[in-house]
């Protein structure tokens, strides 16, 4: 079976459609949630952070799919009351993949940043839960919220929150960590976690903390760098693929919602991709249905049309030499033949046809050297052309 959109947009459907409980009718509401959150999927897997372009593309890609379509207010509005319905489906896919069970998991944050600017960080609507934070793998600053995730390492996500970006990583994660341990879990994560007090508390939540030596700390055997790349590939499929920094969120609602969908997105494609016999995140062949592209076969495209190269009428452009001519006579400067200075055809012609205009209206008109010398040639040839006969 082939692992497109389509059919990652029916599973979302149907196990959403199954799950949610059905609501009271609304002669106004044509769309069930079930077919909101699967537009919300297909929105992040399609890379268009654009409500209104993605309206546009899904009425030609997934119209034998969903035949309605929500407005623009619509979608958006109905994309943050169903939040807490988004969250509680990533433990349901999450519940049906391997990763769910698995005694090795990852600790680690990545930024969200959400605004630039200074009058942003005084005017925005964020600017109650956001704050200034600094990211050592880019070595800058900046302003927004950080996604702390706890996933295995097949990439399947256990546990995330969204905090402001100047609280402490130890803080958040221990309250992430009493909250999704069994007991038993080894949690690999890097040296931002380092303290005695943060891994008393994970020893007594059941959990031990592997992570690597600070320089003021004897150096371990254990090479934790090809563990601890998996998590920075799963925060690469979700910066890359499902556009985590394109988010295009402007008040916390909504930053929520689209957080827990691109989540959402991830744990439903790891899962199908389990049942399917595939690699756990191969999300790229989602990816090659883009909102650009048509959804017309290849061959029934007209070929666009190609004009040929524009040459020049005076000169032949297949040197350089010529190409230099003809640049020059275009842009109108003097060009530099043997060792006299002569200008192009172009400008001699337009040199005499104001001469002829000048001579019209009765005014009297200064003929160039060049030219006073081909009238004299002239006369010469006739007299002798007079003389010869």
């Amino acid at each position: 079976m082939r692992a497109d959109l389509d059919l990652l947009c029916i599973s979302v459907y149907c196990t959403a459609d199954d799950l949610l409980p059905p609501k009271q009718g609304n002669g106004r509401r044509k769309l069930t949630d079930a077919e909101i959150v699967t537009l919300c999927v297909a929105q992040v897997l399609m890379g268009v952070t654009s409500d209104r372009r993605f309206l546009r593309a899904a009425r030609r890609q997934l119209g034998h799919l969903l035949p309605l379509l929500p407005s623009q207010d619509a979608l958006h509005k109905r994309r943050q009351r169903l939040a807490d319905t988004i969250e509680w489906l990533i433990g349901v896919f999450v519940a049906q993949s391997p990763g769910s069970s698995d005694d090795l998991v990852l600790l680690d944050s990545t930024p969200v940043e959400c605004g630039r600017s200074l009058e942003t960080t005084r005017r925005s609507d964020l600017a109650d839960v956001c704050g200034y934070g600094y990211c050592k793998s880019h070595s800058r600053w900046f302003w927004g919220m950080r996604l702390h995730l706890l996933c295995a390492p097949d990439g399947t996500p256990r546990a995330a929150t969204l905090v402001s970006a100047d609280r402490s990583e130890r803080e958040v994660g221990l309250a992430l960590l009493a909250r999704t341990l069994n007991g038993g879990e080894t949690i690999v994560c890097d040296k931002g976690y380092a303290g005695r007090e943060f891994e008393q508390a994970v020893s007594e939540l059941g959990g031990l903390i592997v992570r690597p030596a600070r320089k003021d700390e004897p150096d371990s055997s254990v090479q934790l760098a090809p563990i601890r790349q998996r998590i920075e590939s799963v925060f690469l499929t979700c910066k890359d693929l499902l556009s985590l920094e394109r988010h295009g969120a402007r008040t916390t609602r909504n930053l929520r919602a689209r957080i827990a969908t691109r989540l959402l997105a991830l744990a439903t494609c790891i899962q199908l991709n389990h049942h399917l016999g595939r690699p756990s995140r191969a999300i790229a062949i989602h990816r090659l249905t883009r909102w650009h592209q048509s959804s017309r076969p290849r061959a029934s495209r007209r070929p666009r049309r190609t004009r040929p190269p524009r040459v020049s009428r005076y000169r032949r452009p297949d040197c350089l030499a010529g190409r230099a001519r003809a640049w020059s006579e275009r842009v109108g400067l003097p060009r530099r033949d043997g060792h006299s200075l002569q200008y192009g055809r172009r400008d001699r012609r337009e040199r005499d046809r104001a001469g002829r205009r000048r001579l019209l209206r009765g005014r009297p008109a200064q003929l160039v050297p060049r030219r006073r010398r081909y009238l004299r040639n002239c006369a010469e040839r006739c007299h002798r052309l007079g003389a010869m006969v």
